[in-house]
């Protein structure tokens, strides 16, 4: 598995364009997710570059960002109030202890279960997975944030809501 751990790096270094520093950011364990989240969707190694956000600010600027943008703000009212209630839940119900994807997708679901008449499931895991990396599509945005960590997923939904990050 070492060895594994070790290409797994050493390949985001050169495709992803990360700083070998960078990579520290995770632990073994957090590696070994990455490595079963990532086994059945990357085809080539070059495809790590759309996985930088996991080490850097996402780019909202590319044909790719703007195209998923349009996607997931169809409309930008109802859009950022699902990050507020999305921030406040996460806010206030989840420590930075038990931040885990499974506990994410538990208080979201509950979320989607109580608005099911007015919020459909991707305008909820769809328009979180695009703040926080980019794009629309990829792993699931619970695992995302489990990932990121509290602090970097708060900072990167909040920004959307207060305008600090915008295109």
């Amino acid at each position: 598995m070492l060895d594994l751990l070790q290409w797994t790096k050493d390949t985001f270094v050169k495709h992803a364009k990360i700083e070998k520093a960078q990579l520290e950011k995770f632990s073994q364990k957090q590696w070994i997710t990455i490595i079963k989240l990532f086994r059945n969707r990357i085809r080539s190694p070059e495809e790590l570059e759309s996985y930088a956000y996991l080490f850097k600010e996402p780019v909202f600027t590319t044909e790719k960002a703007q195209k998923s943008m349009n996607r997931v703000f169809k409309s930008k009212e109802k859009s950022l109030r699902v990050l507020k209630d999305m921030s406040e839940i996460l806010e206030k119900k989840v420590p930075e202890d038990s931040f885990t994807s499974a506990k994410i997708t538990e208080l979201l679901g509950g979320y989607l279960s109580e608005n099911q008449k007015v919020i459909k499931n991707e305008e909820v895991y769809h328009l979180l997975r695009f703040v926080l990396s980019g794009s629309h599509e990829g792993i699931p945005a619970s695992d995302i944030c489990e990932l990121l960590g509290r602090s970097t997923t708060m900072n990167r939904i909040k920004g959307w809501i207060d305008g600090t990050i915008s295109v």
